[in-house]
């Protein structure tokens, strides 16, 4: 794609965001203030992480560890199907097994298009600039009608930076995601449009999201609605915290920390909600657990 079409599709997407009155989210005070009942999931394991859940048909799908000290550990996505009596039981696998894409993990689904976006190794290996051999992550789309994970990395998906924790609108035209492209050793939260079937060159989000520290795990609520973990702005309580983030006029206003049962001084991140169930999903390590877990919310 040239240069010139891709600063004109820019300039258009801003132009009409200027106009875009923002979509509050539904609840959003109880929301904040944390208002809301939180409990572990069911399919949460002692020792193997749960974490980056995502809604998808009648459940979530979420990445889980695999592996073991003799095969090597790698990262897959698990599904669980939401029950009549238990609720998100039973995780399966919901893809058929290929050996083109390692470390799966990280969806996020568009409802409208049926695309369903996720993280894994590139298929290219970069070479730094000490010669080491690296293997970075990318952001691959799957099409709604796919059976197994066969997939091609999206194209502003450069081999020598990770582009990872896609979070796409439900119109599929809209990804915001994270990435070290900055080269300053951290990532930031990144967006890109589909423009005439084609994926424009991400930039940064405009305003004040990005810190110095790490921004990850975005969920798109709505086009001017955001929520996603940092662990560099100036309110943390330690570690990685879940903030929310409203777009006014093309800019991203300053994040509002959530509050207790969300965060805690343990790192709490990957958050989903839902406005129609007033209901959501993060992760977190506590409770006793040693490694991190899925706990779903309610709110009251």
């Amino acid at each position: 794609m040239n240069h010139q079409f891709t600063f004109l599709c820019s300039l258009a997407i801003l132009i009409a965001l200027s106009f875009q009155a923002t979509a509050q989210v539904k609840n959003f005070e109880k929301l904040v203030k944390a208002e809301a009942t939180v409990e572990s999931c069911s399919f949460n394991d002692s020792i193997q992480s749960r974490y980056a859940p995502s809604f998808y048909k009648d459940g979530i799908l979420f990445s889980t560890d695999s592996g073991d000290e003799k095969i090597g550990f790698t990262t897959v996505i698990k599904y669980a199907e939401k029950g009549e009596k238990i609720d998100f039981y039973n995780p399966k696998d919901p893809f058929k097994k290929s050996r083109k894409h390692s470390n799966v993990s990280c969806t996020s689904f568009a409802e409208e298009s049926g695309e369903l976006f996720f993280t894994a190794n590139h298929q290219k290996v970069f070479t730094d600039s000490l010669g080491n051999s690296v293997l970075n992550l990318s952001i691959y789309a799957l099409d709604s009608a796919a059976t197994k994970l066969d997939a091609e990395p999206l194209t502003f998906c450069n081999p020598e930076y990770n582009f990872i924790h896609p979070s796409i609108n439900k119109a599929g035209d809209m990804l915001i995601f994270a990435s070290d492209l900055n080269g300053e050793g951290h990532t930031d939260l990144y967006i890109s449009h589909k423009i005439a079937g084609n994926w424009i060159e991400p930039s940064p989000l405009e305003g004040a999201v990005n810190s110095k520290g790490r921004e990850l795990f975005p969920h798109i609520l709505n086009d001017s609605t955001l929520l996603f973990s940092s662990d560099g702005q100036i309110d943390s309580l330690g570690g990685l915290d879940i903030y929310y983030a409203e777009r006014h006029e093309g800019i991203w206003q300053e994040p509002i920390l959530l509050q207790a049962p969300f965060n805690s001084t343990f790192n709490d991140f990957g958050m989903i909600y839902d406005e129609t169930s007033r209901s959501g999903f993060f992760c977190s390590r506590r409770e006793d657990f040693i490694s991190d877990q899925i706990f779903r919310f309610i709110i009251d």
